[in-house]
């Protein structure tokens, strides 16, 4: 039994990792087969091992045929390999020699004196494992830590500097904090960092969209600009957001803007970031800029509302404050609800639902440090309906009859088929038809809030977008945001208004509707017990959108019809909406009825007819006239009289409903 020792210049193995195997992978394979290689210990660029000589070999005859495989594998691993065979009385010696051969040992967080002084660094890496998700970006900080021995003790910093980077991270999600941490742990093992200053400098630069406009600027231009205003880019993080050019980067331009940057920035570590994207979209990106730098591919994966609610608990506590549980719910609901409005911006959205939530605790309840639930209702649209159960709420809506009795139907079918003994959940996808106003967004709400009350979901928030909503900018960004949308939906509710948008009857490989589809499909059966989708439209639509995939119609077992609303219910809504916080004037109230009654068949009849939302446009029309009579008269705002109703059915599209009334008796 003898040693072996087989090491690799790390630089070499840097420049390998777009291979199908590290250097490491494929020798062990070829070793263990002819040699029975046991392997002691293992790294990118180093094995350690016994091996079982056969009859009439020795170490020596050992190494040129352990030299041989490498050099079938690689032409040039002559001057990038070195190979040791050895007894195992020898060891001692031989890590003697090691040790002289690599006396420069490196240290991290060494104080220099003289000129070259530096100041003590910090290990930033439990600052970085500390961070909510990124896992990806731990590894990367995992990997350079484990990488700057090797670096150091082959005098190889400038090669590691020679690897730039493709950052796929949405914005929103810590990309800006990355580089800086990314920077830190550079800073801390003395990777390319020797000028007298604390940390690292980077800059970010937004790269202009491409246009043939001969006055826009270019890639190029741009860079330009940077080299004027930074002679020497050296030790720097340069950071390009490329998201524009995903769909360009094999264009001419782009591939001058490459050229240009390697020349320039030689000596600096270059960060490209474009949006996350689904595996191959991003494969095809890494393998195009690949070709001209030498680059590692980093994805992280989007923050879903769950982390984000642990990141603002850590906010919270860094400011003094302790935050209850129930109290959490709210902002996860308050981030819900910006994700809904499609202005989630990840971090920063989370960083202002907490100051809204300092503030409200600060204007009403200053005595303590504790945030409660009862503390911050205002911050959320739909805190208030907290109290009631989501019967109670369901049986409040005007009009849904027959509605109501179909989920309830629905309801008790699925508690019934959770309970059996085969313990398969059925699916409960389910599809809204129906006018816009009719009630479709309210009830998918509330039956978030029954499923939870039922046990059936286990958090029944509400996540609502537009079909458009699913479909990215780039190729290969609707897979990856469309799963996102429907991780942040996992134990809730994912209502899609005018889903019918994701299909186009067409063979246009650019409708990227179609990619939707396919992976919120995928999505739907394999979280068909943690999750519900309900897709809304307008009857006919929706039946479109079923007969183009009939994947979709199979799990979508529920329809569920939504009528338009009554004359009479309409009203309802009206005065039920005006009532609630104002008293109604005299008259007011048989004036609504009045108008309700008139309003035209064809009127109503019309498509785009918005039913409640008709009422409630109305009741908010009378508040603004009641609001400027008040202003005027100087009075505090408590009733809405028959006044301030007339001269919001004057306006508009009021007028219009009832075109062809007679006059009003009361007017």
């Amino acid at each position: 039994m003898v040693k072996v020792h087989i090491r690799f210049n790390p630089s070499w193995v840097l420049s390998k990792r777009s291979d199908e195997a590290l250097p490491v992978d494929r020798v062990i394979p070829v070793l263990t087969e002819k040699y029975s290689l046991e392997v002691i210990s293992k790294g990118a660029a180093e094995i350690v091992g016994t091996l079982k000589l056969k009859a009439g070999e020795d170490c020596k005859s050992a190494e040129k045929d352990i030299m041989a495989v490498l050099l079938g594998f690689y032409s040039d691993a002559l001057v990038n390999c070195r190979v040791e065979v050895f007894e195992e009385e020898d060891a001692e010696d031989r890590e003697a020699d090691r040790s002289v051969r690599f006396s420069s040992e490196y240290e991290p967080n060494v104080t220099r004196t003289s000129n070259d002084r530096e100041e003590d660094r910090e290990d930033p890496k439990d600052e970085i494992n500390s961070m909510v998700g990124a896992e990806n970006f731990k590894a990367l900080i995992g990997e350079i830590d484990k990488l700057a021995y090797g670096i150091h003790s082959l005098d190889s910093t400038d090669t590691f500097l020679e690897r730039n980077y493709l950052f796929a991270v949405n914005e929103g999600d810590g990309y800006s904090y990355m580089l800086t941490l990314l920077s830190m742990m550079m800073d801390y093992h003395r990777l390319g960092y020797e000028r007298d200053r604390k940390l690292p400098r980077k800059r970010e630069i937004r790269m202009p969209p491409p246009s043939t406009s001969k006055e826009a600027p270019t890639p190029i231009s741009v860079l330009g600009s940077i080299m004027d205003k930074l002679n020497d880019p050296s030790d720097m993080i340069l950071s390009f957001d490329i998201s524009s050019w995903v769909n360009e980067v094999s264009s001419e331009d782009f591939h001058l803007f490459i050229r240009v940057l390697k020349d320039y920035a030689h000596s600096a570590v270059v960060v490209f970031r474009v949006p996350y994207l689904e595996s191959k979209a991003l494969n095809r990106l890494y393998l195009e800029l690949n070709r001209q730098m030498f680059i590692k591919a980093v994805p992280i994966t989007p923050l879903g509302i769950d982390q984000l609610c642990s990141i603002a608990e850590r906010r919270l506590a860094d400011k003094g404050f302790k935050i209850r549980e129930e109290a959490l719910s709210i902002i996860g609901e308050r981030l819900a609800e910006e994700h809904r409005s499609g202005k989630c911006y990840g971090i920063k959205t989370a960083e202002k639902v907490i100051a809204e939530a300092i503030l409200e605790k600060a204007l009403n309840y200053p005595d303590d440090n504790i945030i409660r639930a009862d503390e911050i209702m205002n911050i959320s649209s739909f805190a208030a309906d907290r109290d009631k159960s989501g019967e109670e709420l369901l049986e409040e809506l005007i009009g849904i009859e027959n509605v109501r009795e179909k989920l309830y139907e629905v309801i008790s079918a699925v508690e019934v088929t959770s309970k059996e003994k085969s313990g398969e959940h059925p699916c409960i996808h389910m599809r809204f038809v129906g006018k816009p106003g009719t009630g479709k967004t309210t009830v998918a709400r509330i039956l978030g809030k029954i499923l939870k009350e039922r046990g059936v979901l286990r958090e029944g928030r509400f996540f609502e977008h537009s079909g458009r909503d699913l479909v990215g900018a780039y190729i290969g960004q609707t897979a990856p945001k469309t799963a996102q949308m429907c991780r942040d939906a996992y134990g809730s509710v994912l209502f899609i208004d005018e889903a019918y948008s994701l299909y186009v009857n067409s063979s246009d490989s650019k409708d990227f509707g179609r990619e939707a589809l396919t992976t919120l499909i995928a999505e739907m059966e394999n979280h068909r017990d943690d999750m519900v989708v309900i897709m809304a439209g307008y009857t006919d639509d929706m039946e479109e959108l079923m007969k183009g995939n009939s994947g979709l119609r199979d799990r979508m077992p529920y329809k569920i019809e939504f009528p338009d609303y009554t004359r009479e219910q309409l009203c309802s809504i009206f005065l039920k909406m005006a009532s609630k916080y104002y008293v109604l004037g005299d008259g007011l109230e048989e004036a609504a009825k009045d108008f309700f009654d008139k309003m035209t068949d064809a009127y109503m009849n019309e498509k785009e007819f918005g039913n409640a939302r008709f009422s409630r446009n109305l009741y908010e029309r009378t508040l603004g006239k009641a609001a400027v009579r008040c202003s005027i008269s100087g009075e505090k705002l408590k009733e809405l009289t028959v006044e301030d109703f007339s001269k919001a059915i004057a306006d508009g599209e009021f007028s219009e409903a009832a075109k062809n009334r007679k006059s009003l008796g009361f007017l």
